[in-house]
């Protein structure tokens, strides 16, 4: 019964966040471990996939239309996501672009 009740404290925290995120406010990434651990894949720099799981029976029909609710808010969420590039890797490779030119006009 603790279990759930902290499984209901994150998926709240969640909720939270993806308003957050959508309405461009800080979002409470530290109030819950799930949030900390999504938080690079939230609001972070990456490419995200949400996947929502629905349930065809009639029992289930309010938690798969909150579940549908949820994603919908999620769907809302962009992020601008860039490569990550290390600033030695990218001189080395700016000095091998020069060096390259300077043996080409070199040998002309």
């Amino acid at each position: 019964r603790r279990v759930h009740g902290g499984i209901n404290v994150s998926l709240t925290t969640l909720g939270r966040v993806i308003d957050a995120l959508i309405g461009n406010q800080r979002p409470p990434y530290r109030d819950s471990v799930l949030t900390q651990l999504l938080s690079d894949s939230l609001g972070g720099n990456s490419r995200t996939t949400m996947l929502a799981a629905l349930s065809p029976a009639a029992i289930n029909f309010a938690e798969s239309v909150s579940t549908l609710r949820y994603a919908s808010r999620a769907r809302q969420i962009t992020n601008v996501v860039k490569v990550n590039t290390d600033p030695t890797q990218m001189l080395i490779e700016q000095l091998k672009k020069e060096l390259e030119e300077f043996k080409a006009a070199m040998f002309e």
